[in-house]
């Protein structure tokens, strides 16, 4: 049940955009790199899947055309080497990867703000030891990259992107179908979304699992 409300965001996302990717008229504006029309077309996408935080545009050498957040472009786009797959293969690709502050950062900095999850340290000698400072500006997401054809050849693609840092729909969305269920999305050990209340009832969102958790 749980690994079902996980994908449910991303098979949306994944049949949507399969279907946006077929249109000639998506296609052509990649190829003339028709940004102001892609940002158009993505804002349109939004209204009806709120829930994505991230659209991006590329062409074939995976170099931003448009972004719905920003207008930054012209940057060559690598997330854990998906969208260079995605575009070499020709298939559409889904996974859960980290995107990096440096690609958040382009988004915006108001938008890079709402996923910051600060590092709680606790008093648990059994705590486990992560790299890193007292803060943590990476985010784990739910990725689909989704080839654009022009005929036979990949002309760009399309890339969406669910952020889970400090959202909580995949929490509350178990709990909902199983009252009192704990739930806890972690990245390297640090709980970046959980509806697990600390000892005041607070969220225990940016503390970090025991070491023998992880083990």
């Amino acid at each position: 049940m749980a690994w079902t409300e996980y994908n449910i965001h991303g098979e949306q996302m994944r049949y949507g955009m399969m279907q946006a990717a077929s249109t000639e008229d998506i296609a052509e504006a990649i190829k003339k790199a028709n940004k102001s029309y892609l940002k158009k077309i993505m804002a349109r996408w939004k209204d009806k899947r709120q829930y994505v935080d991230i659209w991006m545009i590329v062409n074939k050498d995976r170099e931003v055309i448009a972004r719905l957040n920003s207008e930054e472009a012209g940057d060559v786009l690598d997330i854990n080497g998906l969208v260079k797959e995605a575009i070499q293969t020709r298939t559409q690709l889904t996974s859960t990867g980290i995107i990096s502050s440096g690609v958040l950062e382009r988004e915006g900095v108001a938008f890079q703000k709402q996923f910051i999850v600060p590092v709680i340290s606790s008093a648990l000698t059994d705590e486990y030891k992560r790299p890193g400072g007292n803060i943590e500006e990476n985010a784990l997401a739910f990725v689909v990259v989704t080839p654009v054809h022009e005929n036979s050849r990949v002309a760009g693609a399309i890339i969406t992107a669910d952020i889970m840092n400090n959202d909580d729909y995949i929490p509350n969305a178990v709990a909902d179908k199983m009252p009192g269920l704990i739930t806890t999305v972690a990245m390297d050990g640090l709980r970046i979304t959980t509806n697990l209340k600390d000892s005041k009832g607070r969220s225990a969102n940016g503390t970090i699992l025991a070491n023998s958790a992880i083990s």
